[in-house]
């Protein structure tokens, strides 16, 4: 099998797809009940061994290297895309907010910021104890599984999906729980290796208990006046306008 291992007008001939490893940094989600979509802040991480890149460490010679900027170009890396977004997540991507680790090995370890916008179809059923579900995939847009296969990180090393202080700032809402897979999806033009995660969020229901509590006590209020001995109109007046002020 023939994977393409650098950039550029050369190819190099590997026994068997390319592995690569994922994992994301989580720094915030959003999520926007109007638009049904949810929006991940942080970073991605891939990591896979390039033969090509193989080379001898010397006294002058580090090691491993890290490539930013412009001279990240040069070097093949998977072309993944995001399943269900609106719009690039990698736009944003610069040599400010990306770089390339290369160990002497040929290991390449690449990181870059992601700003994606989902698509969530949402269940408001039951409002405000309702719980939802969203689903993040990626995958490679050219190359089937003959070529790319792409995996959550393996155990020991980076947890597949972690966060900074929780999941930042949420609003209304918590996450719960996270469920992590790894798919081969299938299409006109072949097996595509997909990556995914369902994110599952409950609401914080504080809110509008509270405004249904408040509701409900300037109803009971409201309703007072109707015991009040009908000779006593100062009385009545005040709760009147007492329950309007509250």
């Amino acid at each position: 099998e023939v994977a393409v291992a650098a950039a550029g007008n050369t190819t190099y001939t590997v026994p068997g797809p390319t592995h690569v490893r994922v994992n994301v940094f989580i720094e915030q989600i959003r999520v926007n009940q109007v638009l049904q979509t949810f929006t991940i802040e942080g970073l991605f991480r891939q990591m896979w061994r390039d033969p090509r890149l193989i080379f001898n460490a010397t006294p002058t010679v580090p090691q491993s290297l890290i490539i930013v900027g412009s001279d990240m170009h040069n070097l093949w890396h998977p072309d993944f895309y995001f399943l269900y977004a609106m719009g690039n997540p990698f736009s944003e991507v610069n040599g400010r907010s990306a770089f390339v680790k290369v160990s002497m090995q040929g290991e390449v370890y690449f990181s870059q910021r992601i700003n994606v916008h989902l698509s969530c179809p949402m269940n408001f059923a039951a409002l405000p104890f309702d719980h939802q579900h969203c689903r993040a995939e990626f995958g490679s847009y050219g190359f089937t599984t003959d070529h790319i296969v792409v995996n959550w990180s393996d155990a020991g090393q980076l947890d597949p999906l972690e966060g900074a202080d929780g999941w930042g700032y949420m609003g209304p809402w918590t996450v719960t729980n996270t469920v992590h897979y790894s798919v081969v999806h299938q299409y006109a033009s072949g097996p595509f290796s997909v990556t995914g995660v369902i994110v599952s969020m409950k609401r914080e229901d504080y809110q509008y208990l509270n405004d249904l509590v408040e509701s409900c006590v300037m109803v009971f209020m409201s309703y007072m006046g109707f015991y009040i001995d009908k000779a006593s109109i100062p009385g009545r007046v005040s709760l009147a306008f007492l329950a309007a002020l509250i």
